[in-house]
């Protein structure tokens, strides 16, 4: 007779997802040939980046050390929100959107896996975005370090206005503009997961022959909020699904909530570049994406 399962352990497990989304499955392989003040996640996590609403991740990492810290400033780079200038060897919270001035230079480093990134102005990004190995680029140029923060099964993300890049070992440039974006890959391994346009949910992995992966013009915002949305809405129902599952089927809804939270990470995420913090016209999408995003990564009471 079979034993039924620990619900007190199936709640503990969601939980520890809620507050621990650092990690995810590795990608697949490849080799070879990213500008203004911006509150994308600050905003998209507030419509004001004073008054940032905490989620339970949030509100974990408020009391952790720094995410990040900039291990070299080279000309104007400006925290958004504070409103003061960023230097050599100075913390980056995880939840300030960073502008570099033009020809400006930051490399920055996650404290806790050493992973590094490179930006170059003009650039508007937010690094280590909830005290993840998530960097925001709402435009400007990101240079990935190959080597660095490397461990099984972990990946950082790059998150472009409507499309999420997602590595575990890679050097690669990413470059954000007005007409739209590209991505080089110079080795190691990458996937692109574009959420607009003929593509949209169709993940292509960069690998030869191809080596380069681009799009023009600026996807639309609330069709990406209402993809965030949507997706958070299957991860919260998956997550249910767990918590009122049988023995017999414990393993495979399991399986399927963390795709979804993935999914959702992914969707909600990309949605987050796209958005500009400076338009007070969008002030409504940022709440909405802020309800989003939080939704997926929230543990649902047991039904």
């Amino acid at each position: 007779m079979r034993r039924p399962p620990c619900w007190r352990c199936v709640g503990v497990w969601l939980s520890l997802l809620a507050a621990c989304d650092r990690t995810s499955e590795p990608t697949p392989t490849v080799s070879n040939s990213a500008a203004r003040p911006s509150n994308a996640v600050a905003s998209a996590a507030a419509p004001t980046p004073s008054s940032v609403p905490a989620s339970s991740a949030e509100a974990a990492e408020a009391t952790a050390p720094p995410p990040c810290r900039a291990l070299l400033v080279k000309g104007a780079v400006t925290d958004t929100v504070t409103q003061t200038a960023l230097r050599d060897g100075d913390a980056v919270s995880g939840h300030n959107v960073l502008e570099l001035g033009a020809g400006a230079e930051l490399a920055l480093r996650f404290g806790s896996s050493g992973r590094e990134w490179k930006l170059r102005g003009p650039a508007v990004v937010l690094p280590c975005r909830q005290g993840t190995e998530q960097l925001v680029v709402h435009s400007g140029v990101v240079h990935s370090t190959f080597g660095t923060g490397v461990r099984p099964g972990a990946e950082a993300w790059l998150l472009l206005p409507g499309v999420s890049v997602r590595y575990g070992d890679a050097e690669l440039e990413a470059t954000v503009a007005a007409q739209g974006a590209s991505v080089r890959l110079l080795r190691g391994a990458a996937q692109i997961e574009p959420w607009f346009g003929p593509k949209l949910g169709k993940p292509s992995a960069l690998k030869p022959p191809q080596l380069t992966w681009s799009y023009k013009g600026r996807p639309d915002v609330r069709r990406l909020v209402e993809g965030c949305a949507e997706a958070a809405r299957a991860a919260e129902d998956s997550a249910r699904a767990v918590l009122s599952a049988n023995a017999q089927e414990l393993g495979k809804l399991a399986a399927a909530q963390l795709r979804d939270r993935r999914l959702a990470r992914s969707r909600c995420g990309a949605a987050v570049a796209a958005i500009s913090p400076k338009d007070a016209g969008e002030d409504a999408l940022r709440a909405e994406l802020l309800q989003a995003d939080q939704r997926w990564q929230a543990v649902p009471k047991n039904p």
